[in-house]
């Protein structure tokens, strides 16, 4: 990866989702110029969309293109995203969907990871590694087919409760979002804070 610099636009775009530059930069988030996987160019900054990478150690990257609709993520991380940054204990762990998710929550002063796509759930290492530094593990993954199937594997296996940002279907409520970050594009951080403290 070749790093470029944050523009008005860049941090515009991150903080219609809720998320500061000083998260980004304690997430390793940052702008990409170039980026190549396996000695091929897979993203230019003479493209028009916007390309950023989420760092998780040498040469190991997350990258994201929100304009694309397809390869919107390429890379070469399949660990736990946030993990870095946890606490080395703590009474709560929210175990989420995406590393925008994560970010958003720190903020609000909660622990969370999010394994590497919503398809997938904690190992079972994992879980015990996690289960021994934090009293209560708790899932929030999307309200649709794969992250309801997700989190009650993770239920079955580990007896973590799910809780979802519901969207009105089935009797449910709609929180108007699907997530947290999504619920903040919608209708601001303040309003997400609330939504996710009254939920969890």
């Amino acid at each position: 990866v070749q790093w470029g610099k944050y523009t008005q636009a860049d941090v515009a775009y991150w903080t219609r989702y809720g998320i500061t530059t000083k998260t980004l930069h304690a997430y390793w988030v940052g702008v990409v110029q170039y980026a190549w996987l396996n000695s091929s160019l897979v993203y230019s900054g003479l493209e028009e969309t916007t390309c950023y990478a989420y760092y998780f150690s040498q040469g190991v990257y997350k990258l994201y293109i929100p304009e694309r609709t397809v390869n919107r993520f390429l890379g070469n991380h399949t660990g736990l995203q946030g993990y870095a940054q946890l606490p080395k204990r703590g009474d709560l762990l929210v175990i989420t969907k995406s590393l925008k998710d994560v970010m958003f929550l720190s903020q609000m002063g909660i622990a969370s990871i999010a394994p590497p796509s919503e398809s997938s759930i904690l190992s079972k290492e994992q879980y015990e590694e996690l289960s021994n530094r934090f009293t209560t593990l708790i899932s929030l993954y999307d309200f649709d087919l794969t992250g309801v199937r997700s989190a009650n594997k993770m239920r079955k296996l580990y007896k973590i409760a799910p809780f979802f940002l519901t969207n009105g279907k089935y009797g449910t409520e709609d929180y108007g979002g699907k997530d947290p970050t999504d619920i903040a594009f919608n209708k601001g951080r303040s309003h997400a804070e609330e939504v996710i403290k009254k939920l969890i």
